[in-house]
């Protein structure tokens, strides 16, 4: 099978030069003026430091919550806070829970930009608390925002909700600053992943990101702080390099003999213990011809696939040959699963069954690539199953109708 990245991983370039340092002055990116910009090259080596294009999670710790979005048709998608024991468990490690979509949650750390190139360049760059950043979510590609219009009352606080809108170049109002939460830190210091922190809003003076038990799931902007984290997500490499696959990814898999991808589509009736039980179909679906071209790469929704790392779901990193994963059906968010003989999606709820591990556990292997090496885009691979130790094979020889 080959597999295909449907969206290219964002690679960075690295480049000290006396230009760039002169041009990143000049941006202001960061407050703590020219002392603080003189370390900012040193601590690149400092693997635990929050870095420009960073993708992180936007973690609540006193109410166990990640901000969070979801698919929306509104041309402003609201945020809340999803806290950890409503997320899905999809493991019997009740600390090892996922998201619907991991893209939901993520989000990229961007910085005050006109010059789209300089910004690339400037990625892998650490930030430093007073630094002024903007997050960029992952799945719709808007920007999070306060909102104007939506306002309320809460324990006597004037709030204003958060939403995500269409990036429309620099707003005041997309910003945050990053602010110590130890009174031992100040403008200057390094932030760091997992360290607890406030954000307060560039336009608003004095308001920061608030969020309480007391209301729900909302996430504002008020007068009464409130502790965050960022959790690392993923880390885009600082030297360019071809492209690997990834968790969280949207990928194709491409059977390369019959000119198939694997999709799930529709629901069918199956016999399990003398009852009739609704699951997802799974099958291969042949492409169409294309001139010019090996494949046909699809843009249905029903085609895509999502990789799971079974140790840690929240995980962006690269995928390795021999390691563990489940497949995620993008339009369903149900996992590839085998029954007996039967593929099939199954739902995260399902993780509670003593089968759920070796139902839905898969690995790459390769007769060509190196062991445990990362597996790059298009590369020719073999998905195995875990639980019974087959590969998933395309086969002409029973027709599929639905």
């Amino acid at each position: 099978l080959i597999l295909y990245i449907r969206q290219n991983n964002e690679v960075n370039k690295a480049s000290e030069s006396q230009e760039i340092v002169n041009r990143y002055r000049r941006l202001h990116v960061l407050v703590g003026g020219e002392k603080s910009f003189g370390g900012l090259l040193k601590m690149v080596s400092n693997e635990r430091s929050l870095k420009i294009g960073d993708q992180v999670f936007l973690y609540a710790p006193l109410e166990g919550g990640y901000a969070y979005c979801d698919v929306s048709s509104d041309a402003a998608d609201p945020v809340r806070l999803i806290p950890h024991d409503e997320m899905p468990k999809v493991s019997f490690d009740d600390s090892k829970r996922g998201f619907k979509n991991v893209h939901y949650a993520a989000f990229t750390v961007r910085v005050p930009h006109k010059d789209e190139e300089l910004l690339e360049k400037l990625k892998g760059n650490p930030l430093l608390y007073g630094a002024e950043i903007e997050l960029q979510h992952m799945f719709t590609r808007k920007v999070l925002q306060i909102s104007s219009e939506d306002i309320h009352i809460s324990n006597g606080n004037l709030c204003h909700r958060l939403k995500l809108v269409q990036p429309s170049g620099y707003e005041r109002k997309n910003y945050l600053k990053i602010r110590p939460y130890y009174s031992t830190y100040s403008t200057g210091t390094p932030t760091k992943i997992d360290e607890k922190l406030y954000l307060e809003c560039l336009e608003a003076k004095g308001r920061f990101l608030h969020t309480h038990k007391e209301d729900g799931k909302e996430l504002y902007l008020s007068s009464t702080k409130s502790v965050f984290e960022f959790k690392l997500h993923y880390r885009p490499p600082v030297l360019k390099e071809s492209s690997s696959i990834r968790a969280g990814l949207l990928l194709q898999f491409y059977g390369c003999k019959l000119n198939c991808n694997i999709v799930a589509e529709g629901s069918h009736f199956f016999q399990k213990e003398n009852k009739n039980v609704i699951t997802e179909d799974v099958h291969c679906k042949k492409c169409k011809a294309q001139v010019g071209s090996l494949r046909s790469q699809s843009s249905s929704a029903i085609t895509y696939w999502q990789l799971e790392k079974v140790d840690d779901p929240l995980s962006g990193e690269n995928i390795s040959l021999g390691e563990s994963f489940r497949i995620k059906h993008l339009q369903t968010q149900y996992y590839l699963a085998v029954i007996g003989k039967e593929f099939t999606l199954m739902q995260a709820e399902n993780s509670a069954t003593q089968d759920w591990e070796k139902q839905t556990a898969f690995q790459l292997t390769s007769s060509v690539l190196e062991e445990k090496s990362r597996v790059k885009e298009n590369s020719f691979v073999q998905i195995k199953h875990l639980g019974t130790n087959h590969y998933l094979v395309p086969s002409e020889s029973n027709s599929y109708k639905k």
